[in-house]
């Protein structure tokens, strides 16, 4: 069966059908084109590396209560433990940087409780003075 031969009315009334059914309306390319261009979005804020954590009350507070340095108890007073050991990591990555062999337990005899070695304190303030 073919639609041409009845009638042109015929062959329209089933594109038009066909175009109904599969939700397409008449005027959706006139709507696209009048749209307007999708803008970008706002790149994020890098956080800055040198700027102390945050005072945070639900940190995990340090486990001293004596501080030998003011860098630590800074540190220990703005976020807690991990503002201390993100002060830690950065001074390790430092001294990696100048040569020095150090690691956590180059100073500290574990990282429970972070008890120093007997010359832990000595070598964090040689080294702090380089």
């Amino acid at each position: 069966m073919t639609y041409f031969s009845a009638s042109p009315f015929r062959f329209l009334s089933a594109v038009l059908l066909t175009v109904a059914v599969a939700g397409v309306s008449v005027g959706a390319r006139a709507d696209e084109t009048n749209r307007e261009p999708a803008k970008p979005a706002a790149p994020a804020k890098p956080a800055a590396p040198d700027k102390p954590a945050a005072p945070d009350k639900a940190a995990k507070p340090c486990l001293a209560k004596k501080f030998a340095t003011k860098q630590v108890e800074k540190a220990c007073a703005e976020g807690g433990q991990a503002a201390a050991k993100k002060m830690m990591k950065d001074f390790v990555k430092k001294a990696k940087a100048k040569g020095e062999k150090i690691k956590c337990k180059s100073c500290h005899e574990n990282v429970k409780d972070y008890k120093l070695t007997e010359d832990g304190l000595d070598k964090f303030k040689k080294m702090l003075a380089q």
